[in-house]
């Protein structure tokens, strides 16, 4: 079955100590590229979180979204940066004595300097926290994957209508290539017969140039070919696979055969029918382009 690149997935893990909200939103792209939004504090999970969403998805650009809150605030940590801090001390001493400054630094303006002071959790639980993100994940991510499927599914039902039209001009087309020939071999012996008037008919030329004729218009080489792409098409969307850019390929190789069989045939019936294939062929092709 076709899966969609694009859908949205949330899970939500709440308890006594924290509330985890993952978000995961997928968009097209021709590869797969997982971007993780996630607190500094769970740097260390990202790699993890990527691993997993890639053993599922093949292709699209994922977007993960990670907001954790510690509803418990006793479990939270204040860290002073000493190092840092004295480099800035240092740095601020320097600015006051350079510049003759009677400004004293204040408690106030420390702990408004970047990265002196922060808040971190307990390392009891950044423990916990790991098992805790894998179950929200894997709650965001089969919601991400029941959308994924069900927009694959209304476009795979969408894409084989859009096959069977293509299906029903092949046939046209296949039933009106030998009346083509048949036509175009009475046009030229009548046309053969008018220039040669006062003249012997070589029937052994004639039949060289009918043979020539039918080699050169003939379209059942392109007929079987359109047909086999449209076989193979097919197969794939049924295919428990990320099938998305195999069937973009079959896709242009039916729109070459398209072209060709137009090129060859002067036929009006048959040149609406390669217009209609045409202009389905193009209709898939966008759809696809959402397709894993």
């Amino acid at each position: 079955m076709l899966r969609s690149m694009t859908g949205y997935g949330k899970g939500i893990f709440e308890d006594e100590k924290c509330l985890l909200i993952i978000e995961i939103k997928g968009v097209n792209n021709r590869y797969l590229d997982i971007n993780v939004r996630i607190p500094r504090s769970l740097f260390f999970l990202e790699e993890k979180i990527r691993r997993k969403i890639s053993q599922t998805v093949k292709r699209g650009r994922i977007d993960v979204f990670v907001n954790l809150n510690n509803l418990k605030r006793e479990d939270l940590v204040v860290n002073l940066n000493e190092s840092l801090l004295n480099s800035y001390m240092d740095c601020l001493n320097l600015i006051k004595d350079k510049y003759d400054i009677e400004e004293h630094i204040s408690i106030n303006s420390i702990a408004r300097l970047p990265e002196v002071i922060t808040i971190i959790e307990s390392g009891e639980d950044l423990n916990g926290i790991s098992s805790i993100i894998d179950k929200c994940l894997d709650i965001s991510l089969d919601n991400f994957i029941r959308m994924r499927n069900e927009e694959g599914a209304l476009l795979e039902t969408d894409i084989i209508s859009k096959c069977l039209h293509i299906k029903h001009s092949i046939a046209i087309i296949e039933e009106m290539s030998p009346k083509v020939i048949e036509n175009n071999k009475k046009k030229l012996e009548e046309r053969i017969t008018e220039g040669l008037l006062n003249f012997e008919l070589d029937k052994n030329r004639l039949y060289q140039e009918f043979c020539f004729m039918a080699d050169k218009l003939s379209i059942d080489e392109e007929i079987v070919r359109i047909k086999c792409h449209l076989e193979s098409f097919l197969k794939h969307i049924h295919l428990n696979e990320a099938s998305g850019k195999k069937m973009d390929f079959i896709v242009q190789e039916m729109n070459r055969e398209a072209n060709t069989i137009g090129s060859k045939c002067n036929n009006m019936d048959i040149t609406n029918a390669v217009v209609e294939i045409k202009n389905e062929l193009e209709k898939i092709r966008e759809q696809i382009q959402n397709i894993e």
